[in-house]
Protein backbone atom coordinates (compact mmCIF):
# COMPACT_ATOMS: atom_id res chain seq x y z
CA UNK A 1 0.00 0.00 0.00
CA UNK A 2 1.52 3.30 -1.03
CA UNK A 3 1.41 6.10 1.50
CA UNK A 4 2.23 9.77 0.90
CA UNK A 5 5.63 10.87 2.22
CA UNK A 6 5.57 12.38 5.69
CA UNK A 7 6.60 15.99 5.98
CA UNK A 8 8.28 17.63 8.92
CA UNK A 9 6.99 21.16 9.57
CA UNK A 10 9.53 24.01 9.69
CA UNK A 11 8.59 24.64 13.33
CA UNK A 12 8.08 21.24 15.00
CA UNK A 13 6.02 22.73 17.84
CA UNK A 14 3.41 24.20 15.51
CA UNK A 15 1.27 21.62 13.74
CA UNK A 16 0.79 22.22 10.01
CA UNK A 17 -2.55 23.65 8.98
CA UNK A 18 -4.57 21.70 6.53
CA UNK A 19 -7.83 22.51 4.79
CA UNK A 20 -10.56 20.07 5.76
CA UNK A 21 -11.09 17.32 3.23
CA UNK A 22 -14.43 17.24 1.47
CA UNK A 23 -16.61 14.32 2.51
CA UNK A 24 -15.89 11.28 0.38
CA UNK A 25 -18.45 8.72 -0.65
CA UNK A 26 -17.16 5.28 0.28
CA UNK A 27 -18.27 2.40 -1.92
CA UNK A 28 -20.45 -0.11 -0.16
CA UNK A 29 -18.75 -3.27 1.10
CA UNK A 30 -20.70 -5.36 -1.40
CA UNK A 31 -19.48 -3.24 -4.30
CA UNK A 32 -15.90 -3.54 -3.07
CA UNK A 33 -16.04 -7.33 -2.82
CA UNK A 34 -17.79 -7.58 -6.18
CA UNK A 35 -15.13 -5.37 -7.77
CA UNK A 36 -12.42 -7.66 -6.40
CA UNK A 37 -14.23 -10.76 -7.65
CA UNK A 38 -14.43 -9.29 -11.16
CA UNK A 39 -10.66 -8.71 -11.14
CA UNK A 40 -9.71 -12.31 -10.30
CA UNK A 41 -7.68 -14.11 -12.94
CA UNK A 42 -7.75 -17.76 -13.96
CA UNK A 43 -4.89 -20.20 -13.36
CA UNK A 44 -4.40 -23.95 -13.59
CA UNK A 45 -3.65 -26.28 -10.71
CA UNK A 46 -2.60 -29.90 -10.43
CA UNK A 47 -2.14 -32.10 -7.37
CA UNK A 48 -1.77 -35.74 -6.42
CA UNK A 49 -4.61 -37.57 -4.69
CA UNK A 50 -3.56 -40.84 -3.06
CA UNK A 51 -6.40 -43.39 -2.99
CA UNK A 52 -4.93 -45.64 -0.29
CA UNK A 53 -2.42 -45.48 2.54
CA UNK A 54 -1.32 -47.84 5.29
CA UNK A 55 -2.11 -46.95 8.90
CA UNK A 56 0.79 -44.77 10.16
CA UNK A 57 2.08 -44.64 6.58
CA UNK A 58 3.24 -41.31 5.22
CA UNK A 59 2.87 -39.73 1.80
CA UNK A 60 3.37 -36.30 0.29
CA UNK A 61 0.65 -34.16 -1.27
CA UNK A 62 2.03 -31.78 -3.88
CA UNK A 63 0.02 -28.90 -5.39
CA UNK A 64 1.22 -26.77 -8.31
CA UNK A 65 -0.39 -23.57 -9.62
CA UNK A 66 0.50 -21.76 -12.84
CA UNK A 67 -0.94 -18.99 -14.98
CA UNK A 68 1.11 -20.17 -17.99
CA UNK A 69 1.30 -23.96 -17.88
CA UNK A 70 -1.60 -26.24 -18.76
CA UNK A 71 -3.14 -28.68 -16.30
CA UNK A 72 -1.46 -31.54 -18.19
CA UNK A 73 1.96 -29.88 -17.98
CA UNK A 74 1.53 -29.33 -14.23
CA UNK A 75 0.36 -32.92 -13.71
CA UNK A 76 3.49 -34.23 -15.46
CA UNK A 77 5.67 -32.33 -12.95
CA UNK A 78 4.14 -34.03 -9.90
CA UNK A 79 6.15 -37.08 -8.83
CA UNK A 80 4.35 -37.83 -5.54
CA UNK A 81 2.21 -40.99 -5.35
CA UNK A 82 -1.47 -40.97 -6.26
CA UNK A 83 -3.74 -39.99 -9.11
CA UNK A 84 -2.95 -36.61 -10.66
CA UNK A 85 -5.92 -34.25 -10.64
CA UNK A 86 -6.28 -30.76 -12.03
CA UNK A 87 -8.62 -27.81 -12.30
CA UNK A 88 -8.97 -24.19 -13.35
CA UNK A 89 -9.21 -21.78 -10.41
CA UNK A 90 -9.68 -18.08 -9.82
CA UNK A 91 -6.72 -16.36 -8.18
CA UNK A 92 -5.29 -13.00 -7.16
CA UNK A 93 -1.69 -12.05 -6.42
CA UNK A 94 -1.84 -14.09 -3.19
CA UNK A 95 -3.29 -17.57 -2.71
CA UNK A 96 -3.66 -19.65 0.41
CA UNK A 97 -3.74 -23.45 0.10
CA UNK A 98 -4.79 -25.65 3.01
CA UNK A 99 -4.95 -29.40 3.46
CA UNK A 100 -6.93 -30.74 6.41
CA UNK A 101 -8.27 -34.09 7.54
CA UNK A 102 -9.17 -35.35 11.03
CA UNK A 103 -7.88 -38.89 10.38
CA UNK A 104 -4.39 -37.63 9.51
CA UNK A 105 -1.41 -35.82 10.93
CA UNK A 106 -0.57 -33.17 8.36
CA UNK A 107 2.71 -31.27 8.37
CA UNK A 108 2.98 -28.35 6.00
CA UNK A 109 6.29 -28.19 4.15
CA UNK A 110 5.53 -24.82 2.53
CA UNK A 111 3.63 -21.81 3.81
CA UNK A 112 -0.15 -21.69 3.35
CA UNK A 113 -0.24 -18.13 2.00
CA UNK A 114 2.04 -17.41 -0.94
CA UNK A 115 2.53 -14.68 -3.52
CA UNK A 116 1.65 -15.85 -7.02
CA UNK A 117 3.88 -15.18 -10.02
CA UNK A 118 2.54 -14.65 -13.54
CA UNK A 119 5.55 -16.49 -15.01
CA UNK A 120 6.71 -19.04 -12.41
CA UNK A 121 4.89 -21.97 -10.81
CA UNK A 122 3.74 -21.64 -7.22
CA UNK A 123 3.86 -24.82 -5.15
CA UNK A 124 2.61 -26.20 -1.89
CA UNK A 125 3.62 -29.46 -0.19
CA UNK A 126 2.36 -31.36 2.82
CA UNK A 127 3.52 -34.54 4.54
CA UNK A 128 0.49 -36.65 5.45
CA UNK A 129 0.46 -39.55 7.94
CA UNK A 130 -2.64 -41.77 8.29
CA UNK A 131 -3.73 -42.03 11.93
CA UNK A 132 -7.14 -43.76 11.65
CA UNK A 133 -8.21 -46.81 9.68
CA UNK A 134 -11.09 -46.88 7.22
CA UNK A 135 -12.24 -44.42 4.60
CA UNK A 136 -10.76 -41.05 5.55
CA UNK A 137 -11.11 -37.66 3.89
CA UNK A 138 -8.58 -34.98 3.14
CA UNK A 139 -9.92 -31.52 2.28
CA UNK A 140 -7.87 -29.36 -0.08
CA UNK A 141 -8.93 -25.73 -0.37
CA UNK A 142 -7.59 -22.68 -2.12
CA UNK A 143 -8.63 -19.21 -1.07
CA UNK A 144 -7.59 -15.64 -1.57
CA UNK A 145 -7.34 -13.12 1.25
CA UNK A 146 -9.13 -9.87 0.52
CA UNK A 147 -8.80 -6.69 2.55
CA UNK A 148 -12.14 -4.97 2.17
CA UNK A 149 -11.11 -1.91 4.11
CA UNK A 150 -7.72 -1.46 5.78
CA UNK A 151 -9.48 -0.76 9.09
CA UNK A 152 -11.71 -3.82 8.95
CA UNK A 153 -11.43 -7.57 9.27
CA UNK A 154 -10.20 -9.24 6.07
CA UNK A 155 -12.45 -11.52 4.08
CA UNK A 156 -11.37 -14.82 2.56
CA UNK A 157 -12.87 -15.97 -0.74
CA UNK A 158 -12.69 -19.70 -1.37
CA UNK A 159 -11.84 -20.38 -5.00
CA UNK A 160 -11.41 -24.18 -4.96
CA UNK A 161 -12.44 -27.07 -2.70
CA UNK A 162 -11.89 -30.78 -3.21
CA UNK A 163 -12.36 -33.78 -0.94
CA UNK A 164 -9.83 -36.57 -1.43
CA UNK A 165 -11.02 -39.95 -0.16
CA UNK A 166 -8.23 -42.18 1.13
CA UNK A 167 -8.70 -45.82 2.15
CA UNK A 168 -6.47 -46.39 5.19
CA UNK A 169 -5.67 -50.06 5.90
Amino acid sequence: VLKPPTRTPANPTTPPTRAPSPPRAEPSRTETVDDILRQLEVANIAFNAPKSLRLHGTTEIHLLLSMKESIEQLQSRITAAGEKEGAKVRISNQVSARLEGPGFTITKITEDLQAVSRTERTEWKWEVTAMQQGLQRLHLTLSIPVQINAKEIPRTIETFSRTIEVDVT
